[in-house]
């Protein structure tokens, strides 16, 4: 006696587990992968008295909140801040220590700090207040 079974239906195979799977596995790469910093600035903290740049003491230029600039305390344009820094740099000056006064600007700041980028001392932003 020959028993028939029955035929079995195949089930389809669902892709909704496959793509919740798919999507874990994107969502814990993106938040366990490290991104790299563009253009990290060095912070520094400094006293809020501006010495003389001579001797590997740090150079302090001072953004005005109208936008002017003030290098040790002594003013300077933008035309000639490359000046300054190249002779602060011979005469033993380490880094320029860029710092906002209140009001200023950010477009001012960030101005500041690409001309300064591109002179002979390394630049730092100082987190030391700034008296108007």
């Amino acid at each position: 006696m020959a028993l028939a079974s029955p035929n079995r239906r195949r089930r389809r195979l669902t892709l909704t587990p496959l793509i919740d799977v798919i999507f874990l596995l994107l969502l814990f790469f993106m938040l366990s992968s490290t991104f790299l910093r563009f253009a990290a600035v060095d912070v520094a903290t400094a006293t809020s008295g501006a010495a003389p740049a001579t001797g590997g003491v740090p150079a302090t230029l001072v953004v005005s909140a109208e936008g002017a600039l003030a290098l040790n305390a002594t003013p300077v344009t933008r035309d000639t801040l490359m000046d300054e820094i190249a002779a602060l740099a011979e005469a033993g000056a380490r880094r320029i220590l860029v710092r906002a006064a209140p009001g200023a600007s950010v477009e001012d700041l960030v101005g500041v700090m690409e001309l300064v980028r591109g002179g002979p001392l390394p630049m730092a932003l100082s987190g030391a207040p700034v008296s108007p």
